[in-house]
Parts: structure tokens; sequence; C-alpha cells
């Protein structure tokens, strides 16, 4: 049986619940011609979200509830990371900590232990999570995934608004009190999703596909119809074939031939 290993937003949290399809649910299509008379159609009516996962040698789609913030969270021995994401509105990086009478630092710099909290666009129990729990601001920025990669930690951020669209991944380094931020890699396309395959990482970004293998972006797929669909997850059934969640529906990813194939939800 092949060896499948699937991380995509393995702490990224979409929303409050998520219910899985029967693929019987979606058509498989031609993808839309980018701002077709067909993708604006979709565009306007596909509001739901879909994610995938690998479950037992096959690919898993699920509902899951749309919100205007998402959140990522990370347990560490001594806390927990946590994030948001609320596009145009920003967001920021934060260190729940165990222990309140520690001291952190950020590179080098004391960070205040701090129980407030404003943020325009997030969501009112998110608001509620942070002003009741002491809390160290550790970076701004829409950070949109925080993943484990060659035994290091990195988050990721992305934002698409109108004249903007780049995005990095950042290494995180907790050295005794003190977390250490250094940048690994720049994008000029919105980063959106990343999993982690055989020591390398796949990205979907506002309308590209790329594999990071050694730090070194490979440039797979190129003015994507998805950039109005949001993809929100990766799956990897192997190297050469990988699932993306989106809004609509899923898409399927061949990387050898370069080509892809949008399967859409039924009730659009």
């Amino acid at each position: 049986m092949k060896k499948l290993i699937f991380l995509a937003f393995l702490f990224f949290s979409l929303s409050a619940y998520s219910q899985i399809c029967p693929l019987s649910d979606f058509t498989k299509l031609p993808p839309p011609q980018s701002d077709s008379k067909d993708w604006r159609k979709l565009n306007l009516e596909a509001y739901q979200r879909f994610s995938v996962s690998i479950v037992n040698g096959k690919v898993q789609v699920s509902k899951v509830e749309s919100s205007s913030t998402d959140t990522t969270s990370y347990n560490l021995k001594r806390g927990q990371l946590f994030s948001y994401d609320a596009g145009e509105f920003g967001g920021n990086l934060y260190f729940l900590p165990k222990d309140t009478s520690q001291t952190i630092y950020v590179d080098g710099e004391k960070a205040p232990l701090v129980k407030k909290i404003f943020a325009i666009g997030i969501r009112k129990e998110l608001i509620k999570k942070l002003a009741d729990t002491p809390h160290i601001l550790i970076t701004g920025g829409n950070i949109n995934a925080i993943f484990s990669y060659k035994d290091s930690l990195f988050f990721m951020t992305g934002i698409a608004h109108m004249g903007t669209n780049r995005g990095s991944i950042y290494k995180l380094e907790l050295e005794g009190d003190n977390f250490k931020i250094s940048k690994k890699l720049d994008f000029d396309n919105a980063p959106m999703s990343v999993a982690v395959y055989k020591k390398r990482l796949f990205v979907a970004t506002y309308n590209r596909f790329y594999i990071i293998n050694r730090w070194k972006k490979q440039l797979i797929l190129d003015s994507l119809f998805w950039y109005g669909f949001y993809p929100n997850s990766i799956a990897v059934y192997n190297s050469h074939t990988v699932y993306a969640g989106m809004n609509g529906g899923y898409v399927k990813v061949d990387i050898k031939k370069k080509q892809l194939i949008f399967f859409k939800y039924k009730d659009y």
C-alpha cells in the first residue's frame, strides 16, 4: 500500500464545523476560463467553502463554514501559538503562554503580556478568546498557516487586496525565552494554503501553484482560475497528484502534465 502523507493546514481552523460530502455531489468539469461568463456566474454563486484531505487512501471533501476571519493555532510545550487573518483588515500572531509569570522576548525585545485586543473584522468569539487569555504579540501580518517542516516551525502570510498581492514564509524559533523570526521565502503572488510532503512544500497562491524544494520555488501552474475561489487546503496523494479545496468545489492537480481538473459542487 502506498505511503500517504498529508499535512495541509493541520492546525488551521476554517470554521466551527465541517460536514463530509460524498464525491457524487460534485461534477467533473474543465476549469472555467478566468473572468469568463461562466467564471463570473460561479464566482457570484459559490459562497460555500470545501476543504480536502486524504483519508484511508482516498480524497475526502468536507463543507466548512464560511467566515470573514480565519484562525490558526499550534500547540507548543510552553503554550499555544494563535493567529488570525482578517484579509484587508490585517492579522496578528500571538503566543498564549502557560506560565504567565515568565518574561518573553521577540527578536531580543521584551514582549508585554496583554489581555486586551482591538482589531476590525474579527469574530466575537475570537476577541473573547484573546480577551480571556493572557497573550503576547509576536508579529503582525495576515498569517494563514503555522506548520512544521524538517523539524522546524514556520508560518506563512499572504494578502491579495486592491493593488497588493504578496506573501512570505518565515521561520519561528523559540530560543530560551526569545522568539526569533527569520524570513525564508518571498512570493509576489499571495500564498493561501500549504502542505508538506516528502521534504517538499506544495503551495497554492492567489492564481499559481508552486512546489518548494530546498527553498527554491518551482512554478507548476500559472494564471489559474481559482483566484476568485480562495484555495484553503491542499491534500497530497503522491508526488504527482494533489488536491486543493476552495469555494465552489475542489480541483485535482496533475503535477506531471501540469494540468488540473475542476470538480464543481452540483448545487451551483
